[in-house]
């Protein structure tokens, strides 16, 4: 588990009053801080969207699947399920 600190060893650049000095080994762990948030908010994310999907689902097939396809419904389909596929 990791975690966002406010130790100053994890800031990229080190402020000492109006001068400042970049620290190259303190910019490594910045990135990989934020490249490690970034994925659990992706995985967060996308455990989020299938939930809704899921809990939709069973309203959805009766209300889209098994009714007379029109072009609302096309546009509804493309629009839920084209936009999963992109985002995958």
């Amino acid at each position: 588990m990791s975690f966002m600190s406010n130790s100053s060893k994890f800031w990229p650049v080190e402020y000492d009053d109006l001068h400042f000095r970049f620290n190259c080994k303190s910019l490594v762990s910045f990135v990989h801080v934020l490249r490690v948030h970034s994925r659990t908010l992706a995985v967060a994310s996308t455990a989020i969207i299938f939930y809704d999907y899921g809990l939709v689902f069973t309203r959805e097939v009766e209300l889209i699947w098994r009714q007379r396809w029109k072009l609302t419904t096309v546009l509804y389909i493309i629009a839920r399920y084209l936009g999963l596929a992109i985002a995958m």
